[in-house]
């Protein structure tokens, strides 16, 4: 379990959109909001899902220096479950993958 990451799925994004942990572009963001389907494999897609498993590893990592041990999946689970508490102002980036 250590050795695995986070997931990156369609609603963390969003989550760490709206807490500022990350930007969107302009682009993203009008694609998203317009709720247009960011094709499988697009560049979009791949820094999307990318940079959200390096927000996790470097999230990790700030935890593990205030001597809070987590691996990536304990934090994708904590993640997951604000995920729910949030109001959600945007909806979630649509792209159809089987590799979930």
């Amino acid at each position: 379990m250590d050795n695995l990451t986070g997931g990156a799925d369609y609603a963390i994004p969003r989550l760490l959109h709206e807490l500022g942990i990350f930007k969107y572009s302009d682009v993203l963001l009008d694609t998203i909001s317009s709720k247009r389907l960011i094709e499988h494999n697009s560049r979009m897609e791949i820094e999307l899902r990318s940079n959200t498993l390096y927000v996790f590893e470097i999230m990790r990592e700030m935890l593990k220096e205030r001597g809070i041990f987590l691996n990536s999946i304990q934090l994708d689970n904590i993640v997951w479950g604000i995920r729910i508490q949030n109001n959600n102002k945007l909806p979630v980036h649509h792209t159809k993958t089987i590799f979930y």
